[in-house]
């Protein structure tokens, strides 16, 4: 199986505007939660099974704003 740059970048393009178009109201509801606990000074908490790890150590690893990353028990 073949799969070419512009074939990758349609279906992640497609699926993205899916997504968005269907959990556009769910995702403006966790936004609002998120900036609502920051302005309370508080902390978001990251986590992440398996490969959805590196995303939790992005997010914490990014510095915009207090989040703490937790993988396999534990924090970082």
């Amino acid at each position: 199986m073949t799969v070419s740059v512009e074939g990758y970048l349609a279906v992640v393009t497609e699926t993205t505007g899916r997504v968005a178009a269907g959990q556009r109201e769910a995702v403006g509801r966790a936004v609002d939660l998120l900036a609502e606990a920051l302005r309370a000074d508080g902390v978001i908490h990251a986590f992440g099974t398996g490969h959805s790890e590196a995303l939790a150590m992005e997010i914490a690893g990014a510095g915009c704003a207090p989040v703490v990353a937790v993988w396999r028990g534990r924090r970082r």
